[in-house]
């Protein structure tokens, strides 16, 4: 939850907006921002797409994060995108974005969750009959049918509780490719069950590409760098360590566990890989220190320029002369 170079100080996972520079440009006409809805789970569900005239590149979900308050899904599309510089990258690279709009959590009471949130497993929906990785699942076909396009490529990118469901995408094999800023895997029941439930479900397949990054600064207090167990009054803030999720991801990928490695430096942020993982496969690391829970910008916290780091890691590769950039 942020506004344009402001740092927003709210409790739960809203997000802040640690910049002082905005990848902000003019939109051009032929790419536009729709507003529509999918019947799903006997409800309407509200998504935007943003997109051109030529056919994509690739279907890239943009997932939100929660908010206390209100529905932020239109502030996200409409000014967050642009702040973050995640609409110019999306021109750049031809891609379609689609943000699912998440539903409001009803407070039971007894630390549950309240607030506009994704299920993403233990964090951040209370109504947990609301299957928002089905939700996504659906969205491709229907995004697909509205731009006339098949079998695209389809990744994911989240900041905080959009992290966790853009893990989650890929625990299912729903996305090729996903990065999570400000996220951790938060499957039911949480913690290395929940760990288990990823790799019951996810499938590695030979010579493509299955890829993710993570983007966690050392100083966040929502979502600790270190984890976070057994808080009772809101046990949807108990969440596993920034590490255990990196090296879990590298065991699904049948990396060599001995590979990881520093590969390099993008302003204030230290990049780690696997290195020996099979054709396709590729588990990165983004850690900052002096940064809490926040989509990092250049000029700002962090200096990074997160959006471009996504679209390089989604389009590319991060092991290159960029690596050592100071952005």
């Amino acid at each position: 939850m942020s506004y344009p170079v402001v740092i927003l100080v709210v409790f739960g996972l809203s997000i802040g907006a640690y910049g002082l520079k905005a990848d902000i440009s003019s939109e051009p006409d032929i790419w536009t921002d729709t507003r529509s809805t999918l019947l799903h789970q006997g409800r309407p569900r509200a998504f935007w797409t943003y997109s051109g005239k030529e056919k994509p590149s690739a279907i890239i979900f943009t997932l939100v994060d929660w908010d206390p308050a209100q529905d932020k899904c239109d502030e996200w599309q409409k000014e967050n995108m642009v702040l973050y510089g995640i609409k110019e990258r999306a021109r750049k690279f031809n891609a379609t974005l689609v943000t699912p709009c998440p539903l409001q959590s009803p407070d039971f009471g007894n630390g549950s969750i309240w607030g506009w949130g994704y299920n993403a497993g233990t964090c951040c929906q209370s109504n947990k009959s609301v299957d928002d990785i089905d939700f996504v699942k659906q969205l491709i076909p229907e995004v697909e049918r509205r731009i006339n396009v098949t079998n695209m490529p389809v990744y994911a990118l989240g900041v905080s509780n959009g992290g966790m469901l853009a893990e989650a995408l890929l625990c299912y094999n729903i996305v090729s490719q996903a990065a999570s800023v400000a996220g951790i895997l938060t499957l039911e029941p949480g913690l290395k069950r929940g760990y288990k439930v990823c790799d019951d479900a996810f499938k590695p397949t030979p010579s493509e590409v299955q890829r993710i990054i993570k983007i966690n600064g050392k100083d966040d207090k929502l979502v600790p760098y270190n984890g976070r167990r057994d808080d009772r009054d809101h046990p949807f803030l108990t969440f596993p360590s920034v590490e255990s999720d990196f090296s879990r991801w590298a065991k699904r990928m049948n990396c060599d566990r001995k590979s990881r490695r520093r590969v390099g430096q993008r302003g204030g942020a230290v990049l780690e890989a696997y290195t020996t993982c099979p054709v396709g496969k590729e588990v990165y690391l983004a850690s900052m220190e002096g940064v809490g829970h926040a989509w990092p910008m250049r000029g700002g916290t962090g200096n990074l320029s997160t959006a471009r780091t996504i679209f390089k890691f989604f389009y590319g590769t991060l092991v290159d002369k960029e690596a050592n950039s100071q952005e």
